[in-house]
């Protein structure tokens, strides 16, 4: 016999996966317990005749060797008459943590979804299998008490998804709303009440924890209920409800904080559950030698605090009071800020933000210092305060930075910026309450050699009093486990000095680049290290240079293009290996995914859309939603860019694998002519001519190679060709554009004899007639293409039949006749009117002869 089952006291989740179950496993029987929750027994008050439940009463548990356990893993929750049952397969369908005596899924699944339902209402969908309205009913009841109207932080996209299948189903949801929102018994408030009076409140690390007590001479339900009261009631973080009722005691623990998790203690008591809520049953002991356990084992629930000092930005940019409300307005432009403290004589006198700036250019006092309307009742933040507490006092005195005091000195500052970052983002949070650290990954990838040297960086910033850190694509390349030997360090200091320093203790030299504020660090084995110090930047204009300034590291990673780039591992012997992540790079390599830093990115910098598709085909990646729009909105700093600095970015597209590739997403995007007016990616002619461009097997310079593929994508028309010309840089390069024109334009002739072409053609290069022919062969003119490319080889094939020299022997004095005479030689080799080079000669000296004889008339 097969057979359904749940835990003991089934709950709306335990009873709708028992139901879900029996849709899938039409030849299982469904047992419903005989303990269920008071609204679950309700329900059934009124449904049960509406539904297959069988009571564990009403089967010969002897027969039973199939088991699809719902809702819980381990066997010994549904009852004691399972130690009859003889199992030989059993299937799981649980969303709670597995534990030792949990069984393993079989053909079910063990997922972390809000309600364990929504894994059998995903198989009913997928298996289009109808429900009655009731029997939606009940599964949404399952999914919404356990997701809490799917507002929980458990509740998942999955859920969602199941609701909406349910929906479809008919799902009631006034019933929904009557049965999940349970009134409390008289009994149960009494018991509500007796929690409230025995509260005993204990604080670790910001976290405000309850500790509450009842008894009772015989069992009364619901204390899982009271204790999600006791919290909203009171606001505190979590709770331990400890119930002594029969000769048993119950121990409920509910959380509503991220960083309190009930399992350990519950666990120490035998119990389990999720992070937020769990449960033990525990036997043989009393009620205060239970509190006496919370007392002690508390702790381990408690995740450690951020602070202020892991929240902050460190070092704080300041201004003096005389600065003038212009000026600050201009530094909060400058820094992306929305205030400043005031600094005067190394104290901390007020604080501006740009709402006051605001107002006050609003009434024309931008020229007035800042000392008259910054604000002085200051609130600061000692470095070890906790994110709750900061939270608080931010809602509490409506202020919007809070600078971080330690000894009379402005270490660090959090602003509702920072904080939002972090309450919103799971993968901050994770961050930093968990600092991940590189070093194993540094072994497996470096050489022991490269590990020394790094390890010597990092004590050399030890002796200096400094950080420094390994940036740039290393890191990418790292975590990617992609081989990359160009190892680039930053300072959060002077970088001359630091590579001076370096030198010294590895017997190598430096080189310095003043104008760009970095050094090159060159090792006696010929290795060079760039050295920079960390530095913020700013845009003066859209798609200018940026101006650059010394700052530190976590302002340095915020200038970069992509998330994916903005990593930095720390050198310090004490920190060595920890990865700076501010921005999830990490995280977006493994999802593949290329993310901006900021909205406004592309804006200060459109060449970041080109190396966007550059990494996007090198690495496979995509870019997120955002990233895409932003591009695709073609802004006009574009028309600001150089067209040396358009020309470089495009000679790196042809640097890579799959430059055609890049051209084609970029013709998706819609900017291609955006950077280069006329331009296009667009099949067939422009496809197929860069492709025979491409992988022309001419013999000619890289320049000239560059300078084909890109003009390649001028060739969708005539006048878009013709807009090359403003992308030529040299006469060279127009006069081969204007000749490839010329060639285009020319009125074709069916069976033109090639001494013709020649007449016409004599003074073209060779790389405007090989391009011009294949430009033909691509716009599907095989005539043009065939005459003109037979014309190319012929002529780049042509021997040298005569020289000057020559027409001296003959007689001739150096002048005007020599051209003429060398191209009717040359005409007659292209009409096969001669063949060899004494042919040539004599055709010649017959040219000469009549030439003179036509003198001497």
């Amino acid at each position: 016999m097969k057979v359904i089952a749940t835990h003991q006291n089934a709950d709306f989740d335990g009873a709708a996966s028992v139901l879900a179950a029996s849709k899938l496993y039409p030849d299982a029987v469904p047992l419903l317990p005989d303990q269920q929750q008071p609204m679950v027994k309700q329900f059934f008050a009124i449904y049960k005749d509406e539904l297959p439940f069988q009571s564990p009463k009403n089967i010969t548990h002897e027969n039973v060797t199939s088991i699809v356990l719902v809702d819980t893993s381990q066997l010994q929750r549904i009852g004691d008459f399972s130690e009859k049952w003889r199992i030989e397969k059993v299937d799981v369908f649980d969303h709670h943590p597995v534990t030792e005596s949990s069984f393993p899924p079989g053909d079910g699944e063990i997922s972390n979804t809000g309600a364990a339902v929504t894994l059998l209402i995903e198989r009913l969908a997928a298996q289009q299998i109808e429900l009655s309205s009731i029997e939606a009913t009940l599964l949404g009841l399952g999914l919404y008490t356990d997701t809490g109207s799917l507002s929980f932080t458990t509740t998942t996209k999955r859920d969602l998804q199941a609701a909406v299948f349910l929906m479809d189903a008919g799902m009631n949801l006034a019933l929904i709303h009557q049965f999940s929102s349970e009134s409390l018994t008289t009994e149960q408030q009494q018991m509500f009440q007796d929690l409230l009076n025995s509260v005993e409140e204990i604080e670790l690390e910001g976290q405000s924890l309850l500790i509450a007590h009842t008894s009772s001479a015989s069992f009364k339900s619901g204390l899982g209920i009271l204790s999600a009261k006791v919290l909203e009631t009171t606001g505190a973080h979590g709770v331990f409800a400890v119930a002594a009722m029969d000769d048993r005691i119950f121990v409920t623990g509910r959380s509503q904080s991220e960083r309190l998790d009930v399992r350990p203690l519950i666990q120490e008591l035998g119990g389990g559950g999720h992070a937020k809520a769990a449960a033990a049953t525990v036997k043989h002991q009393s009620l205060q030698e239970i509190i006496h356990t919370i007392h002690e084992h508390a702790f381990h629930c408690v995740k450690p605090a951020l602070k202020a000092e892991d929240l902050m930005s460190s070092p704080v940019k300041t201004l003096r009071s005389d600065v003038t409300i212009q000026e600050a307005k201009d530094y909060m432009t400058r820094y992306s800020h929305t205030g400043f403290p005031i600094i005067d004589n190394d104290e901390l006198t007020g604080i501006i933000s740009k709402r006051d700036v605001d107002k006050a250019i609003h009434h024309g006092l931008g020229h007035a210092p800042v000392k008259g309307y910054m604000s002085t009742h200051l609130v600061t933040l000692q470095p070890e305060e906790p994110l709750e507490r900061i939270q608080k006092t931010m809602i509490t005195k409506n202020v919007g930075r809070l600078p971080v005091v330690q000894d009379g000195q402005v270490i660090g500052i959090v602003s509702r910026t920072d904080l939002i970052h972090v309450l919103h983002n799971e993968d901050v949070q994770a961050q930093l309450y968990e600092e991940e650290n590189a070093t194993q990954l540094m072994h497996e990838q470096f050489s022991k050699e490269t590990i020394h040297f790094l390890q010597q960086v990092g004590e050399l910033a030890d002796e200096l009093d400094t950080n420094a850190y390994m940036i740039g694509g290393i890191v990418r390349d790292l975590f990617l486990r992609r081989p990359n030997e160009d190892i680039d360090i930053a300072v959060e200091g002077k970088a001359d000095i630091f590579a001076e320093k370096a030198a010294e203790r590895f017997k190598g030299t430096v080189q310095f680049h003043e104008s760009f504020g970095t050094a090159q660090l060159v090792l006696p084995n010929g290795d060079k290290i760039d050295v920079t110090s960390s530095r913020t930047e700013y845009y003066l204009k859209p798609a200018a240079l940026p101006t650059v300034e010394r700052s530190n590291v976590q302002e340095d990673l915020a200038r970069r293009d992509f998330t994916i780039n903005a990593m930095a591992i720390q050198l310090n012997s004490g920190d060595f290996g920890r990865l700076i992540d501010a921005y999830n790079g990490k995280n977006d390599l493994t999802n593949k995914v290329l993310r901006t830093l900021h909205n406004l990115s592309f804006v200060e910098d459109p060449t970041r859309i080109l190396r966007a598709v550059r990494f996007e085909t090198r690495l496979g990646y995509k870019m997120d939603k955002d990233t895409e729009n932003f591009a695709r909105q073609r802004p006009t700093s574009i028309q600001s860019l150089s067209k040396d600095r358009v020309w470089s970015e495009f000679q790196h597209f042809l640097q890579e694998v799959a430059p055609g590739e890049m051209f084609a997403r970029l013709e998706e995007l819609d900017v291609l002519d955006a950077f280069m007016p006329g331009a296009s990616f667009k099949p067939p002619v422009v496809t197929a001519l860069f492709q025979r461009v491409r992988s022309n097997n001419l013999n000619v310079d890289e320049k000239m190679n560059t300078l084909i593929q890109l003009l390649a994508l001028f060739t969708e028309s005539r006048s878009s060709f013709e807009k090359s010309l403003l992308w030529m840089r040299s006469n060279p390069e127009r006069t081969l554009v204007q000749q490839i024109i010329s060639l285009y334009d020319t009125t074709w002739i069916k069976d033109v004899a090639y001494g013709a072409l020649h007449d016409a053609f004599s003074h073209v290069q060779n790389m405007s007639l090989w391009f011009t022919s294949r430009w033909f062969e691509a716009a599907d003119e095989s005539e043009k293409a065939y005459v003109l490319y037979t014309y190319f080889e012929k002529k780049q094939s042509m021997p040298e039949l005569i020289n000057g020299d020559d027409l001296r022997k003959f007689g001739l004095s150096p002048g005007p006749q020599y051209k003429e005479i060398i191209h009717k030689v040359e005409k007659a080799w292209f009409d096969a009117l001669l063949t060899t080079r004494d042919e040539a000669l004599s055709f010649a000296q017959g040219q000469v002869e009549a030439y003179m004889k036509q003198l001497n008339d």
